[in-house]
């Protein structure tokens, strides 16, 4: 009896020892992928600069259609996630007795892969969507800042429903619904306002026009009287 006790201890001191080795090489081998990651990322970044990206947006001033972003920044930023959730999700499946962590962490993975295709089709739309737009208003067409902003904001509108439908974990029908009826709250909204607007100048200007009409017919109406 004491014999099958002392071998049940040894065996569970053998189990406690490889499993917490286990989580040490797991953990070091995160921390290697962390600065592997960084290293990685302002590599990247680095180059980016050297090859003037972001000055390059910036001389043909279509930087707005990054929306404050930068591409080297956001470049860096998915090398980084992408290396560090790739190396997390390896020693979690190799070391971590944990299915679940080791599914999230491949989970997380594949969440950045999507938002880095949802990034590239969504910034590569509203750069081509600032150009034309800039040409737009720089042509010698009537109203050319109107319709510059106007197929700006139309090509943007395009542009985020294609980036959307990249995203296969989001629901994109509910989002898209919920994105026509803002819309069209909007286009409501603008419609009242031009409405509006033109009522009361066309207000103001009628009163402007009915007390020149006075002005000049004021002697004849004293006449009349």
């Amino acid at each position: 009896m004491a014999t099958d006790i002392t071998a049940y201890l040894q065996t569970l001191g053998v189990g406690f020892t490889t499993t917490l080795v286990d989580l040490l090489i797991g953990t070091v081998l995160i921390a290697i992928g962390a600065i592997v990651a960084w290293v990685l990322g302002t590599i990247t970044k680095y180059a980016l600069d050297k090859m003037g990206v972001d000055a390059w947006l910036k001389k043909h001033k279509i930087e707005k259609g990054m929306i404050g972003f930068s591409v080297s920044g956001l470049a860096k930023l998915f090398v980084e996630l992408i290396v560090f959730f790739a190396f997390a999700a390896s020693a979690s499946q190799m070391y971590y007795p944990l299915p679940g962590l080791t599914q999230l962490l491949y989970k997380a993975e594949n969440v950045v892969c999507e938002l880095l295709k949802f990034s590239v089709i969504l910034f590569s739309g509203l750069l081509a969507a600032e150009y034309v737009s800039n040409r737009i208003k720089a042509s010698k067409i009537s109203f050319a800042n109107f319709w510059g902003t106007l197929t700006e904001v139309f090509l943007a509108l395009i542009t985020l429903s294609i980036a959307l439908n990249s995203l296969t974990f989001l629901n994109y029908n509910a989002i898209i619904e919920r994105l026509i009826t803002i819309i069209m709250w909007g286009v409501v909204g603008f419609v009242i306002a031009i409405g509006l607007g033109v009522g009361i100048a066309i207000g103001l200007g009628g009163k402007d026009i009915v007390k020149d009409i006075l002005k000049k017919k004021k002697s004849y109406f004293e006449n009349l009287i």
